[in-house]
């Protein structure tokens, strides 16, 4: 009885909500300048607010027909503008999600050195866009914001970012060069995917995370330059249907051995002609994986686990592991070791040495209830690891309001699993017709 009327309660007060925030998506922006489309962020004085650009409508189409951005565009500092009787000032500060998408008529874009965020998907298929030029106060590029600008040629990353996010530049067909500089930590999933053009990367000893597919079908690659003075382990697939034997590899002098030693790094070409058989490097084979855990009961508590392995011993050649699930359905796991909760079941995961060694080690996970995320119709929507986390069966818009009402982003994505970061707080997420409250710790 206790749990009808506190489910009760809930429905109530989504449906208020949802009447409350109907305003809320049908504006996109405050106000219209000089052709862009403006919202403002935060108020810095009596008549003085921070702004960023945004597209016109809240969903796709973005832009009504005749509104789209084309040609040279550029972006003001700052401007001013009456409203009423009043002068206003507004500083430009960002660059907001979907805010020049499918803009195919857009040659090129002056970015004014007061935006710190380019947002996701921002420039995503402005198909005819060749130059642009990212200030150096720009500290965060977004996921895809420049993916399928198949006419961009070149591209300079500001030695403000640290990170270089999923599908950032993927399918920039046309993209012949980009400098990464000293201060990126993190190249993400899919970042240059699908660049075919690009002859030659220069990765820098700051970074220290490549992740899967991240260099995906790079068919032009002719050299890649490394600066680590001991090889950086990334996934096999990170150079997956690059013909690496016809790749040269430049490494640090001296270093040579090691990198033709190296799983990944071994099977590219190095100067001086084709790549020699590695040198028997002393193999020392593991001799035990250990998890923290062996069993792990699930009852409504959690859901997601996060395994560890301690692998023996520490000198181990190859350290490297190979995740898997008995039965995915019910908890499936990541190439990290991140278990999450499906639904009700039992199914053991496993870590399993690469080096062929064939040592391993096992923990069951016996759900005996979920946190209400059980799937729908193949729909998830739940919190987990500080981010919301959605499994669509089909493409999808989101809708995300903080719980008093207030839109927080839109997001259009395609089938698929999804990871959106979002501070901790109380969240209200609407796929479809399906509303769903979140947590984020």
């Amino acid at each position: 009885m206790k749990r009808t009327k506190q489910i009760t309660r809930w429905i109530i007060a989504l449906a208020g909500l949802m009447i409350a925030t109907g305003t809320v998506q049908a504006k996109q922006y405050d106000f219209k300048y000089n052709g862009l489309y403006y919202k403002v962020t935060k108020k810095t004085g009596v008549i003085s607010y921070d702004v960023k650009v945004v597209p016109e409508n809240v969903d796709a189409p973005y832009y009504s027909a005749g509104n789209k951005p084309t040609g040279a565009v550029t972006i003001p500092k700052n401007f001013t503008r009456e409203v009423g009787s009043f002068i206003r000032t507004y500083d430009v500060t960002e660059i907001g999600e979907w805010a020049f998408y499918e803009c195919d008529g857009i040659t090129s874009v002056t970015i004014p050195n007061s935006v710190k965020t380019i947002g996701e998907w921002a420039f995503l298929r402005c198909t005819a866009l060749q130059s642009i030029d990212i200030p150096a106060s720009v500290t965060t590029i977004g996921e895809g914001a420049f993916a399928g600008c198949k006419a961009l040629q070149s591209i300079d990353i500001p030695a403000s970012v640290t990170t270089i996010r999923e599908r950032a530049f993927a399918g920039c067909g046309a993209l012949q060069s980009i400098h990464i500089p000293a201060s990126v930590t993190t190249i993400r999933e899919w970042a240059f995917a699908g660049c075919g053009a690009l002859q030659s990367i220069h990765i820098p000893a700051s970074v220290t995370t490549i992740r899967e597919v991240a260099f995906w079908e790079c068919t032009g690659l002719k050299t890649v330059t490394v600066d680590w003075n001991t090889p950086l382990n990334v996934p096999d697939n990170v150079f997956v249907n690059v013909n690496t034997d016809n790749v040269t590899l430049k490494v640090p002098k001296g270093k040579e051995a090691a990198y033709k030693a190296h799983t990944v790094w071994g099977k590219f070409k190095f100067e001086g002609g084709s790549t020699p058989p590695p040198p028997p490097p002393l193999v020392i084979p593991v001799t035990s994986v250990t998890l923290n855990h062996h069993e792990v009961t699930v009852n409504g508590d959690i859901s997601s686990k996060q395994l560890t392995a301690t692998v023996q011993p520490a000198a181990a050649t190859n350290k490297s592991l190979t995740w898997k699930s008995s039965d995915a359905a019910v908890a499936s796991v990541d190439a990290d070791g991140l278990v999450t909760i499906h639904k009700k079941g039992k199914a053991t995961v496993t870590a399993t040495a690469n080096d062929g060694s064939g040592q391993s080690d096992a923990c069951l996970f016996d759900v005996i209830s979920t946190v209400a995320n059980e799937t729908v119709d193949g729909l998830r929507v739940y919190a987990s690891g500080g981010a919301l986390r959605l499994t669509l069966p089909k493409a999808e818009t989101v809708h995300i309001y903080h719980v008093n009402g207030a839109m927080v982003k839109t997001l259009v994505l395609p089938a698929g699993d999804h990871v959106q970061p979002l501070p901790s707080g109380v969240y209200v997420v609407r796929v479809g017709e399906r509303v769903t409250k979140i947590f984020i710790k």
